[in-house]
């Protein structure tokens, strides 16, 4: 009889560890495990990285799922760059884009500080840097091969888009609104598009041009290549529209 109460509590206990041990735990299995600090699994690039080119992303993956509102300009950051960080739950991967590409030939340190937390608020145990280089810019320069219209043409449509050519792809984050201007009197209103297959930037006007006007294209320097070789000069050129067309009652059978 003495032994019956101890025998109860024994087998209720084992029951109950038994159906604890069956439920599932569907936070461990979104988050990581329970009770770990988050760590960082690879960086891209990595340690002491060379000949990385100025616009690759830079990449952070973890070892758990990272609460993306403590990724800030403060917790990840690249020194002397400025860039928008984005975060991939799929890959528990924080992602770092250059605004403009980096400069070349250049060592850079990315810092990712202990304020980066997991969904539990458990931070990072350390603080981790690490630098990398960029390649240089030696290769072929950039340069133009056409632009549209070209220099002094004449009788140009009033509809046509104004183009420029280049010798080699662009990085398109190199481009600003202000890149091709466009002028005769006064500041012509318009969008810049790139075709990478063309290799072609062109600027819209939102209005078409004026008939018998004489219009100047500015195109300014900073727009680099897929390597960071920059138009190092500004280029200029101009045309001269089409007259208007004739009216109908003027024309003779």
């Amino acid at each position: 009889m003495v032994n019956r109460p101890f025998l109860f509590v024994s087998t209720f206990l084992h029951a109950l560890l038994f159906s604890a041990m069956a439920l599932p735990f569907p936070a461990a299995a979104a988050i990581g495990p329970l009770g770990e600090s988050p760590g960082i699994v690879r960086t891209v690039p990595g340690e002491n990285q060379s000949e990385v080119a100025p616009t690759t992303p830079i990449i952070v993956e973890f070892t758990k799922q990272i609460d993306p509102r403590t990724l800030t300009e403060e917790t990840f950051q690249v020194e002397g760059a400025e860039g928008v960080i984005y975060y991939d739950p799929e890959t528990k991967s924080a992602i770092w884009t250059p605004i403009a590409p980096l400069a070349p030939s250049k060592q850079y340190q990315v810092d990712v500080t202990n304020e980066i937390a997991d969904l539990e608020g458990r931070h990072l145990p350390f603080s981790y840097h690490w630098t990398f280089s960029t390649r240089s810019t030696e290769g072929a320069p950039l340069d133009i091969r056409q632009t549209t219209p070209p220099e002094n043409a004449s009788h140009v449509s009033v509809e046509t888009p104004i183009s420029v050519t280049f010798n080699k792809p662009i990085e398109p984050a190199s481009l600003r609104p202000d890149s091709i201007v466009v002028f005769d009197e006064e500041k012509v209103k318009g969008v810049i598009a790139y075709e990478p297959v063309t290799q072609t930037v062109t600027f819209l006007p939102l209005l078409p041009l004026g008939y018998r006007e004489r219009y100047t294209v500015i195109l300014k320097e900073g727009i680099e290549d897929r390597d960071g070789n920059p138009l190092l000069t500004a280029e200029s050129w101009s045309f001269t529209t089409e007259g208007p067309p004739t009216p109908l009652s003027q024309i003779h059978p």
